[in-house]
């Protein structure tokens, strides 16, 4: 049984929330001036026959102080209720301060009372690139109340007024760390979660792998590491201390060029090609230090640096059909192949983790198989499909992605960079080849290129790719797939919207409709409105006029502890201040919505400056009621105008294009 739980620390108060997701039953126990529940909170935590507590960030935390409690309670016997929450709060206020020096907690996972379910550790919210807090994923997850807890936490007293507002605010969050859980269970109609269950997932990856149970609460990218150091362990026969001790002993690895990253079988036949890779190779690699360096060809610029390649074309509108072709091809696995068929390895760990490496990818393509197995139940299938998952991410993030971080047992700068450097330009091979029989390359990206070609030229084309799949050692693993385009709308190499020749549509960047909470979904409507208009024709204006979902037309912002948000009403000066998080619409009767930087920061940037520049107003709405859309008063003109703001420059195809665009073909003269 599972259940979900919240706690509240204030100098005069604490207070515990917890809701059985079996039962649905609510359990509120606190301590403060008018009640002390102490010895029924406890009594509660040690007969509940939940198995697994659910939490947001309740290792580091709540757990923590949960178990504090229970191993210090009975010396408190005979404190006033203020003297306990006292107590709690010093506790609390500890953790938090030893939190930002990372210092681990004081009471490991084993010994917590029980076992836990780590919300914001599962999402890898504890990742800079990903942290957030729950009141954004409230933003992300469309909850009806966004609200912070508006009672200071180092205050004693309350009245019982504001005792029922800190017990609402703490049932909200366990509303929504429920929420957050069935997302994170695959119940739910947000694409990137639905039908993934990814604590079942690691039910069964500590069954199949014998891991720990606090595997639960980690990371996918970390359960993909900790498989690599399983399988390194058994291969090579060291102690877990003793791998420690090879990181230990590790030399460094610096000083090497792009050279040291190209292969030997990179090769370039017309002169721009071998001058650009002249100018390039004898580069030194800084690990720390931006390197771009920029090559333009038959019109479009590629700029290279370190991690990948990308074209850098501006807005345009790419169209098929009438004997034109527009042909994505992706490299497959590329990281793992560019491994494994360079010989790759991080120089202190030696040949066996790359026998390991390679024992990963055959168990992966076993468990893939036997998920497409049609003798197997929908569960065992099921069950395959995320094994073969966690494995990828054993090859990816948690084996080339770890090869650069520096705190990681695997860390090999040279091995990433070879990988990501040495894939650069194997794709430069590919688009001179693809470039030299006239066909166009329109776009690139680390592991992928868009070409549009006369139709005529589509065998050729393949010819080439299969060329170049052998020269390269990609014609086992790493082949290349192909996806073909009626139509690309794009304003920048990841901002695209793609219309495929089967009907099925690809959305990325400006374009996205469904994004991961911890992304910023703001002004959905625009996305959405822009698609319609483009793949069904319908005009911009009615799709906004017409949307029924108020959140859709939402803008979420969010401020540092530097920094508050004031609604100024322009009318007669009035000002509404807001803390973190905020949720706002557009509307004519609004106010001016601004950032302010606080009186006491030493940080340095603008002392104010507006959300929405210009004319526009704002209503924040942190509190939803279920209101009719119509009473909002909703400033469509503000969406309409967004979005003629990307379509325009996105002109007509037959415009820019001639009917059957190709390039000439490069020779050692046309490439000047």
């Amino acid at each position: 049984m599972f259940c979900v739980y919240d706690i509240e620390t204030l100098k005069g108060m604490f207070l515990y929330v917890s809701k059985n997701l079996q039962t649905g039953k609510m359990s509120v126990y606190r301590i403060d001036r008018y009640r002390n529940d102490l010895y029924d909170f406890v009594r509660h935590l040690r007969e509940d026959d939940c198995e697994y507590y659910v939490s947001f960030n309740g290792l580091s935390f709540d757990s923590q102080v949960i178990q504090y409690i229970l191993e210090n309670y009975s010396t408190w016997e005979g404190f006033s209720a203020l003297k306990i929450t006292g107590l709690i709060y010093q506790f609390a206020q500890d953790r938090i301060d030893d939190a930002k020096y990372n210092l681990r907690p004081p009471f490991k996972e084993f010994k917590l009372w029980k076992k836990q379910v780590d919300l914001f550790k599962i999402h890898h919210y504890d990742n800079k690139g990903r942290r957030c807090s729950l009141k954004w994923l409230e933003f992300s997850m469309d909850f009806p109340n966004i609200e912070e807890m508006p009672i200071d936490h180092k205050r004693w007293d309350f009245t019982q007024v504001e005792v029922r507002e800190i017990i609402f605010y703490c049932i909200n969050d366990v509303m929504a760390t429920e929420r957050l859980y069935l997302i994170t269970r695959g119940i739910t109609d947000l694409e990137e979660y639905a039908g993934k269950d990814k604590i079942q997932e690691r039910f069964d990856i500590i069954s199949e792998f014998n891991l720990s149970w606090s595997a639960l609460s980690w990371s996918d990218v970390r359960i993909g590491d900790e498989l690599n150091r399983v399988g390194y362990i058994r291969e090579s026969g060291l102690s877990p201390y003793e791998v420690y001790e090879l990181k230990e002993k590790r030399t460094s690895t610096a000083g090497f060029t792009f050279s040291d990253c190209i292969p030997k079988y990179v090769q370039f036949k017309t002169p721009k090609f071998q001058e650009f890779l002249a100018r390039v190779k004898d580069e030194k690699v800084y690990l720390k230090k931006k390197q771009e360096f920029i090559i333009e060809v038959d019109g479009t610029s590629y700029m290279i640096k370190k991690g990948g390649i990308h074209s850098m074309e501006k807005k345009r509108m790419l169209v098929g059909g009438d004997g034109r072709l527009i042909i994505d091809a992706d490299v497959g696995s590329q990281y793992p192949n560019a491994i494994v068929k360079r010989g790759l390895f991080p120089s202190h760990l030696g040949p066996l983790w790359l026998i390991n490496y390679k024992r990963t990818i055959e168990l992966r393509l076993k468990y893939k198989a036997l998920s497409q197995d049609t003798s197997l139940t929908s569960t065992e299938r099921k069950k395959y499909k995320g094994l073969a998952e966690f494995l990828k991410l054993a090859l990816n993030g948690g084996g080339f992605g770890k090869t650069n971080e520096p705190t990681n047992w695997q860390y090999d700068p040279k091995v990433q960079f070879s990988c990501t450097i040495g894939n650069q330009f194997e794709m430069l091979m590919l688009i001179e080849s693809l470039l030299m029989e006239g066909i166009k390359v329109v776009s690139a990206n680390t592991d992928g290129i868009v070409c549009q070609l006369a139709q005529e030229k589509e065998s050729r084309y393949y010819e080439i790719c299969r060329e170049w799949e052998k020269i390269v050692g990609n014609n086992e693993m790493g082949k290349l797939e192909y996806t073909h385009f009626d139509k690309i709308i794009q304003t920048s190499v990841n901002d695209y919207l793609g219309i495929k020749s089967n009907g099925e549509i690809k959305r990325k960047g400006d374009f996205a409709i469904s994004t991961e909470l911890h992304k910023n979904k703001s002004r959905r409507i625009i996305p959405i409105a822009i698609e319609k208009h483009f793949v069904n024709n319908i005009p911009i204006e009615q799709t906004i006029r017409q949307h029924q979902n108020v959140f859709d037309f939402c803008v979420g912002v969010k401020s540092s502890k530097d920094y508050h948000y004031e609604g100024i009403n322009i009318r007669n000066g009035e000002k509404d201040i807001y803390h973190r998080v905020i949720r706002y619409y557009m509307t004519e009767k609004g106010k001016k919505l601004v950032k302010v930087k606080n009186p006491e920061s030493l940080k340095k940037g603008k002392k104010l400056s507006q959300c929405e520049a210009g004319k526009w107003l704002s209503e924040v709405i942190n509190t939803y009621k279920d209101q009719n859309i119509s009473d909002l008063d909703i400033d469509y003109n503000y969406y309409i105008h967004k979005c003629n703001e990307i379509i325009q420059g996105l002109e007509t195809p037959a415009k820019r294009q001639k009917k059957n665009p190709v390039s000439q073909p490069l020779t050692q003269l046309s490439i000047f």
